[in-house]
């Protein structure tokens, strides 16, 4: 009976709580095993039933988990927690059937193994499995409970695993020492000593049973050394030879990274998705879903981006894996302008593994900078801490660190560990040329207190410095900003972000005065970035104005808060212009349905208040309607057609209408012609082209070639691309010959073919141009 396995793990970072999973097959069934351990004997029991299988199977530990543990699903289990009473209720649910074991505390320390089945182990196992239970028996033992000797010398023992994670004969001769040579210069990132030793190897050992594993070698030391081509290449050939060995996925992860540093996304996007589809539980399948969220984060797409990193971030195999990932994501969150999800992201991981920060030192170095960019200066000062904490002081990140350390606690508000850092610093470094920019923002941590305004807002500072996150450092807090508001220091008032509350108060205050300030100098471009963030419109002085500004800015949620608050009162004077405003921004919100109710009652008001300057209306009531009802659309084209006769939105319109499904002929004519006579009064042709050739095409079925003619000579004159150009050579060429001109059509032809696009306008000039010789 052949039994394969293959394992991975996966850290779940509940306190002392270690969760491995590890997959398998048994005569070619799969199954899983997890096996939880902890420091302290805990309790495990089956819910449902008490026989053999059961559905779910509960795990309490005594204690609170850390940050970051989240809920995960395999194949065979779907795991969740809950908290009850302070204790850690871990529940494992069978998604076919799963067995529950028992596993003594002393097995290895006795040697004798009793079937027994205490209430607490520091280990237990749960197999989930399809059919059979692997390598056990269901059926209950009728006999005597004699205990089972295990001697130690008889435990199974594993040696070397190579690299498809099978363990590997230790008895292969000189080989295996060249192949454990090379996997140590791999390891230690030696890629130039690598290649050399691999070449070597392939010399003297030929036939080595080692060639996949020294091929692997070869081709990850080819990727790191930039080589990507040569890298694709013998991954291809590796892969097309060993198709199915387990470390298919890297390979393909390889190939997908190499394309991507080539340049070619539509490549490394194809192998990306390949292993996510063909191996969707692998460690490889979550890091090739960070890297299609790369992609869609640098487009437009920022709710897929932010779907697959979450779902890389939930399926990652281990806490680096995890941290790198999270790394990632909060970076996005914070390109899209969502902080408080790239905190969450930064503190879980560093809760999760603060020795990943320490590990990857120039990465950390960069990310502190961020951080206090986007004023998350109190996680880059806990990153920071760790670091200097952690790392020896004679590597040369240690005093760049240092050196930042304290400004970050000064940015976080916890002024008193920005003085100990200072001083560390100073102690350290005293003569460095950094040692004068420490001293001198430690000096500013400090001042004297008096009466003057000035000095009230220093006399503030050292209670915000001395006692914060304090009732009194609220206070004053508060007052520092009621004061620089009556300075009229409003980006002072927002310096203090951290500090207020952004939505009341003061903050609000100061986002108003800023606001009301552009406005009335017609800046709306330099008010965006405290519209951005204002929630509270009272204090807006023209809020008109500021509602046309955010409309242009695109900001429509927040001109929708805006107007809808001010079309509460149908008595206003002003209803109508921001009713008029109200229904134009539901339609760039994509609220289609609301925008033509809002449209229809401006419509009304406005001829019943003969307020024409409102029934242009009818354009964005025309727009919703055709992206549903095209047809109700139509209906209100006279009215558009009467109105708005030479307005450039009506060229639009008439191509919305040009659009329809099975129009007629007549129809089509009518629409070309308004679209194609408008377009040449207002010396346009963004719709050229198409309506060029729609409206040859309504005039060739009217009968009316000569106009048609005239359109197509007139179009082969304009600017147009070769596959376009063509098509405008051959349809005139085609009503030549109708017209008996067969000279003018082969010259028009030879036109068509000379140009050297190939397309199917082309071939159709040759074929015609074939016919007219014969």
């Amino acid at each position: 009976m052949r039994k394969i396995a293959c394992f991975f793990f996966l850290m779940v970072w509940a306190h002392a709580l270690k969760v491995d999973i590890t997959y398998g097959r048994e005569q070619n069934s799969p199954f899983s095993i997890i096996t939880l351990t902890h420091a302290k004997p805990f309790a495990c029991q089956t819910l449902s039933r008490e026989d053999y299988s059961s559905d779910i199977i509960e795990c309490i530990i005594k204690e609170t988990p850390e940050a970051g543990f989240l809920p995960f699903d395999t194949n065979f289990f779907e795991v969740s927690y809950e908290m009850v009473d302070q204790k850690f209720h871990l529940i494992i649910k069978s998604k076919k059937h799963q067995r529950l074991l028992f596993i003594p505390d002393d097995i290895q320390d006795s040697g004798f193994f009793v079937q027994r089945r205490d209430k607490f182990s520091r280990t237990w196992q749960i197999v989930g499995y399809e059919k059979k239970l692997p390598f056990l028996s269901e059926k209950k033992p009728l006999g005597i409970n004699f205990p089972i000797s295990l001697s130690r010398q008889k435990y199974p023992f594993v040696g070397e695993i190579g690299v498809d994670k099978n363990p590997m004969n230790t008895n292969l001769g000189a080989d295996y020492a060249e192949y454990l040579k090379v996997k140590d210069l791999v390891d230690s990132q030696s890629y130039r000593a690598a290649l050399n030793n691999i070449a070597n190897a392939f010399k003297k050992y030929p036939k080595t049973l080692f060639a996949k594993d020294f091929l692997f070698f070869q081709i990850k030391a080819l990727y790191h050394l930039k080589r990507y081509d040569s890298a694709i290449d013998y991954a291809n050939a590796w892969l097309k030879n060993y198709s199915s060995d387990t470390s298919v996925p890297e390979m393909l992860y390889l190939v997908a990274n190499s394309y991507a540093r080539l340049r070619f996304p539509s490549e490394s996007n194809y192998y990306y998705r390949r292993i996510i589809d063909e191996y969707p539980g692998n460690r490889f399948a979550a890091l090739s879903k960070i890297k299609i969220a790369n992609m869609f984060a640098g487009g437009s797409n920022v709710g897929l981006a932010r779907l697959y990193y979450s779902q890389a971030y939930q399926e990652a195999k281990n806490l680096n894996d995890a941290v790198d990932i999270a790394m990632e994501w909060a970076l996005f969150e914070i390109q899209s302008n969502s902080l408080a999800n790239a905190r969450d992201l930064f503190e879980k991981s560093f809760h999760a593994n603060p020795k990943y920060f320490t590990e990857h030192q120039d990465q950390t170095l960069n990310l502190l900078g961020v951080l206090k960019e986007h004023k998350m200066d109190d996680i880059a000062a806990k990153i920071a801490q760790y670091f200097v904490d952690h790392i020896n002081k004679q590597e040369a990140n240690y005093e760049k660190v240092l050196f930042l350390l304290g400004e970050l606690y000064e940015g976080a508000g916890q002024f008193d560990r920005a003085h100990v850092a200072n001083l560390a610093y100073l102690k350290e470094y005293d003569g460095l040329v950094g040692a004068k920019e420490v001293q001198r923002r430690d000096d500013n941590l400090l001042f004297e207190l008096s009466g003057s305004a000035k000095e009230k807002l220093d006399r503030y500072d050292v209670i915000l410095q001395k006692y914060p996150s304090t009732p009194e450092a609220k206070k004053a807090a508060h007052l520092k900003a009621e004061l620089l508001l009556k300075e009229k220091d409003y980006l002072a008032v927002l310096a203090m972000k951290d500090l207020l509350k952004q939505d009341k108060g003061p903050y609000n205050s100061a986002l108003s005065a800023l606001i009301n300030q552009d406005m009335q100098e017609n800046r709306c471009a330099i008010a965006a970035q405290y519209l951005g963030e204002i929630s509270d419109f009272s204090e807006i002085k023209d809020k008109l104005k500021t509602f046309d500004c955010l409309y242009e800015l695109n900001l429509n949620a927040k001109a929708n808060l805006l107007a809808k608050s001010q079309i509460q009162d149908k008595n206003s004077k002003d209803y109508l212009p921001w009713l008029y405003r109200y229904a134009k921004n539901l339609y760039k919100l994509g609220k289609y349905q609301d925008s033509i109710l809002a449209s229809r009652d401006v419509l009304a008001i406005a001829r019943a208040e003969n307020a024409k300057q409102y029934e242009d209306i009818l354009f964005t009531l025309f727009d919703a309607l055709a992206l549903s009802n095209l047809p109700e659309a139509t209906n209100i084209y006279g009215s558009l057609e009467q109105n708005f006769p030479n307005d450039p939105r009506m060229l639009s319109v008439y191509f919305a209408l040009l659009n329809q499904k099975d129009i007629i002929n007549s129809a089509k004519l009518v629409y070309a012609t308004k679209l194609y006579d408008l377009q040449k009064s207002l010396h346009s042709s963004d719709y050229s082209p198409f309506v060029d050739f729609m409206l040859i095409d309504a005039l060739k079925q009217g009968g009316d070639n000569a106009r048609a003619y005239e359109v197509a000579t007139k179009l082969i004159a304009q600017k147009l691309s070769d596959p376009n150009k063509q098509r405008a050579l051959y349809i005139k060429a085609d009503l030549e010959i109708k017209q008996g001109k067969k000279k003018q059509a082969s010259a028009t032809l030879k036109q068509c073919t000379d140009i050297a696009e190939q397309s199917s306008w082309k071939t159709l000039c040759a074929q015609s141009k074939d016919l007219l010789k014969e």
